[in-house]
């Protein structure tokens, strides 16, 4: 035991000495042409350029008058956009024992279909 722990020191103080005799001193040196040595310096960090977009200059008529231009909204009341009060919308397909959401719009009483068991078409009526 006592043998095996001194060789075990002995290799490790050998393994030392011979890094600390091939360690040197290290020179951080660029030779150049005939044996002038140039020193780099830190290093420069440079932040990429900026990028402006072009100005673009309002139209002409807008904001004339200075301090006293005013928005007036239009006249005329937007046209409504929503269906017909008459025109009413199904949300569900009857189809036999079967009742299935409906994805498109689609008139009451339209023919419509929802899927069966089989993965076959069942035809209904839209509700």
């Amino acid at each position: 035991m006592f043998r095996m722990r001194s060789t075990l020191v002995r290799g490790s103080l050998a393994v030392l000495a011979l890094c600390a005799g091939l360690a040197g001193q290290a020179h951080a040196r660029i030779f150049v042409g005939v044996g002038v040595p140039l020193f780099i310096g830190p290093p420069l960090i440079v932040p990429p350029p900026v990028y402006y977009p072009p100005y673009y200059a309002p139209p002409m008529g807008y904001g004339q008058g200075g301090s006293t231009f005013s928005y007036t909204p239009p006249q005329n009341q937007p046209t409504n956009l929503a269906p017909p009060s008459a025109y009413s919308r199904a949300r569900a397909c009857h189809a036999g024992a079967y009742v299935c959401p409906l994805i498109q719009d689609t008139p009451t009483g339209a023919p419509c279909g929802c899927p069966g068991h089989d993965g076959q078409m069942v035809r209904g009526q839209a509700d």
